[in-house]
């Protein structure tokens, strides 16, 4: 089990057809050996950042070039996953 902690920014198109997130600032607690929530050993992830992107399937092509203009590439990402990889590096 792990709690997951990160900072969240919010954008949004002004036609309000695009939205975007920045997560930042991640942390995980692990909580298998623990009796309470452990909020004080934390594996944290620096310089960690992920982008999200979300429109409708319709917008693909504007989001598209938006998005090219940037040195980004596309990748999957779970906060999950990323909590138990870290937790295991941290004990």
């Amino acid at each position: 089990a792990l709690i997951t902690r990160y900072m969240r920014e919010y954008y949004e198109s002004i036609d309000r057809q695009i939205r975007v997130t920045i997560d930042y600032n991640q942390a995980f607690y692990e909580q298998v050996t623990c009796l309470t929530p452990n909020l004080r050993v934390k594996a944290p992830l620096p310089g960690l950042v992920v982008v999200e992107v979300k429109a409708d399937a319709t917008l693909h092509q504007r989001v598209s070039d938006v998005l090219s203009s940037f040195p980004l590439q596309v990748e999957r990402n779970s906060k999950y996953v990323n909590g138990v990889l870290g937790a295991l590096c941290f004990v």
